[in-house]
């Protein structure tokens, strides 16, 4: 009996367990933020707290890069000054640059992007504006270019400042102009990379790329393909994100205020795929589909779209955002035959025009006329003559060519006549 009662005891203790787990866990997750967008079309498939404001850390160097390869060749040498060289916070990430060590600004980007180097970023600033303050007005423009909203950098590293702030929908449009950039792209995804040598120094250790996810695929129907991890005590774990799916579909991913490391990366990595799952690329109409009648009412005939039009919507059609706009040619087309084009539909998705279609009849409407056949040699009473029309050319001809062969021939004759009595 006791043992009977203290089952029963533990069954409504594991329930009332499970349950309090659950909550927790959601209830910590609504305290992320967070965006997925499609690189292609700039959609956003997922988004929570996008537009709140968020300390971005070292994801501050996603900006920095593209503004520096925004103003400069990669072949620029750039020299470190006795700022880029001098001290800075306590734990802050270094390459290790000496005053007046000379680089090329590609190896710079490797080490800011790779390696995080804090040093590297002054550097980059002060050779390409004369200050990291004229450079963070340079950083601040490029933003505003690239869509972002609400963004407000104060640095070039991300070291913590409370004026530099950004948001995860600002970081998501300045990645996605960043990755629009070859070298750019190329250098996020690179696993590690070995510096030449300077002035100053002969070699420095290999760099590795901090990204805890870049490459992983372990689980997942994409590759992470970059792009750069941020943290601060104030700012917690911030990640931005790069992958491609294997249908060629690429998303760029920013999370932020995410209380570890690891917990970034998974949280990353899970909704990535969410974002894989829940859109694709899906048929708005095709070449030759008849629509509901209820798509064009003022018509009383069935007419079908000319051309295909594909577009990256949710899987889930319910959830599709679609609007469409008729346009009819007037007048012509009240008994058009069959795939005569009568007008246009345009289709929206979001209020974004995604594509336009003619409209052609489906049915053929034209009245039946009678035709008249014409037989050789019998031609209707009112288009007949006295003498056939049809001889006097060819006649007319034949006796002009006789007309033209007698007068030639008396010309001749006449003219050899005058040549025989000179010849006398």
């Amino acid at each position: 009996m006791i043992q009977k009662i203290m089952s029963v005891i533990l069954t409504i203790l594991f329930l009332l367990y499970v349950p309090a787990a659950t909550v927790q866990a959601d209830s910590e997750e609504s305290s992320y933020y967070y965006i997925v967008i499609d690189k292609t079309t700039g959609m956003i498939l997922l988004e929570q707290n996008s537009h709140e404001r968020i300390f971005p850390a070292s994801t501050t160097k996603v900006l920095t890069a593209y503004t520096a390869l925004q103003n400069a060749g990669i072949t620029s040498v750039f020299t470190a000054s006795p700022v880029a060289s001098g001290p800075m916070e306590t734990g802050a990430v270094r390459l290790g640059l000496l005053e007046g060590e000379q680089m090329q600004l590609y190896d710079m980007l490797h080490a800011l992007m790779l390696k995080s180097a804090n040093d590297v970023a002054v550097a980059i600033a002060e050779n390409i504006s004369g200050s990291v303050e004229e450079f963070c007005i340079l950083m601040n423009e490029t933003a505003l270019e690239a869509g972002a909203l609400d963004t407000n950098f104060t640095n070039p590293n991300g070291l913590h400042d409370d004026n530099h702030y950004t948001t995860v929908y600002d970081l998501a449009m300045i990645t996605l102009r960043a990755m629009d950039n070859f070298t750019f792209e190329t250098i996020v995804a690179r696993q590690e990379f070995t510096l030449s040598a300077t002035n100053l120094h002969d070699e420095f250790p290999t760099l590795r790329n901090s990204n805890p996810i870049l490459g992983a695929n372990d689980g997942y129907d994409y590759i992470v393909t970059g792009v750069k991890t941020g943290y601060t005590s104030k700012a917690k774990f911030t990640l931005v994100s790069s992958a491609r799916d294997y249908s060629g579909r690429d998303v760029i991913c920013v999370v932020a205020n995410i209380p570890s490391r690891s917990a970034s990366a998974e949280f990353s990595l899970e909704i990535m795929q969410r974002a894989f799952d829940e859109y694709a690329v899906q048929s708005v109409t095709a070449s030759g589909k008849i629509l509901e009648s209820s798509a064009v009412p003022q018509l009383d005939y069935a007419v079908a779209t000319a051309m295909n039009i594909e577009y990256l919507m949710p899987v889930d059609s319910s959830r599709w955002h679609l609007s469409t706009n008729v346009e009819l040619y007037p007048d012509t087309f009240e008994e058009p035959e069959l795939g005569s084009i009568v007008g246009l539909i345009s289709y929206k998705y979001d209020g974004i025009p995604i594509g336009s279609s003619y409209l052609v009849s489906a049915e053929n409407l034209t009245t039946e006329k009678e035709s008249v056949v014409y037989i050789f040699n019998d031609f209707p009473e009112d288009m007949s003559a006295a003498f056939p029309l049809r001889f006097l050319i060819p006649f007319s001809g034949f006796a002009l060519v006789l007309f033209l062969l007698f007068f030639f021939r008396i010309r001749y004759n006449k003219n050899k006549a005058r040549s025989d009595e000179n010849a006398l």
